[in-house]
């Protein structure tokens, strides 16, 4: 079934419609319908959850209609029941007549039909939830829209929040790079460090509450480069100082700093400092990556799309 069968046929049942989706009430209890983009259709219902006897008469019965062929498919969570129609049946399904059966068969077992989410028998009116029509109670569709917000609201940081953030992860990697610089004294290759600087930039980033969003990611992967550098840099400072003063000479860690162009100068130092970068940016990568895939993931859960019909999306 194409989109523009779906409307007309949901629209000649007396149903609201809104893109892929519909929504009404037949033989006295509500529906709604789905559409998806393969052109199966879907149809919604729910009956309270108390009567566990009534709700496992009611699946036997929608057992029989699958084996009967009227529909392909149906679940049902503690109530909260889809049935899916059979591509044959989609060019022209018995809606009105399904809906009608459902419903007898529902007031026999005594089911009264009810909220999706809680299955309360409680007035129901239909909610938008992620393109879906669902018949919520005012408390179900208060909570998930509280927690939709809730949601949005902790993905979301202003400029001087999102700085300060920033600030606590550099800041963090910074302290981690004491371990680089400590190790490459000690005369050993430092680029392992990178795995505890990436760490520290981390909770640097929580301390300084950093909500995870999109930019969570690339703010902790810029903390650690620039650690990763600056602690580079520094222990190549000190080591400048170290060979001054074997000479004899005494240099504060400000004149190593601006001695440094000159010793990058020198054959090959350049290339065993980028040797060094590339091992450090390497390690860091491999101690953050798991964080930082974490925190990706975590930032695409999306903010529940929840609203009444003819509120605005």
């Amino acid at each position: 079934m194409d989109l523009l069968d779906f409307i007309k046929t949901a629209q000649s049942m007396g149903f609201s419609t809104e893109g892929r989706t519909a929504w009404g009430t037949l033989s006295g209890r509500w529906f709604g319908l789905g559409l998806n983009a393969g052109g199966e259709m879907s149809m919604r219902a729910a009956v309270e959850s108390g009567s566990e006897s009534g709700r496992l008469a009611l699946d036997s019965w929608l057992a029989e209609q699958k084996s009967a062929g009227t529909l392909a498919d149906w679940s049902d969570d503690q109530g909260a029941i889809v049935v899916r129609f059979p591509n044959a049946a989609l060019a022209a399904p018995d809606l009105p007549g399904f809906a009608a059966a459902f419903s007898a068969r529902a007031a026999e077992l005594g089911l009264r039909p009810a909220c999706w989410k809680c299955r309360a028998a409680v007035d129901a009116p239909p909610a938008i939830v992620e393109g879906e029509a669902l018949g919520l109670c005012g408390a179900c569709y208060n909570s998930l829209e509280q927690a939709s917000r809730e949601l949005d609201s902790s993905k979301r940081m202003k400029p001087g929040p999102l700085a300060l953030a920033f600030g606590g992860a550099l800041l963090g990697g910074l302290v981690g790079s004491i371990v680089w610089i400590l190790i490459k004294l000690a005369g050993f290759y430092a680029s392992i460090a990178g795995l505890a600087i990436a760490w520290a930039a981390f909770k640097g980033y929580t301390l300084a509450r950093g909500k995870v969003n999109k930019a969570t990611p690339w703010l902790l992967g810029l903390a650690v480069l620039l650690s990763v550098v600056v602690a580079e840099g520094a222990s190549l400072a000190i080591e400048v100082m170290k060979v001054f003063k074997d000479e004899g000479l005494s240099l504060t860690l400000k004149e190593a700093i601006q001695f440094l162009p000159i010793i990058l100068q020198q054959e090959g130092v350049m290339k065993e400092i980028l040797g060094n970068l590339a091992l450090g940016v390497l390690f860091a990568g491999l101690g953050s990556w798991q964080i930082i895939k974490n925190l990706a993931t975590a930032a695409k859960v999306p903010v529940l799309n929840i609203r009444r019909p003819g509120t605005a999306a």
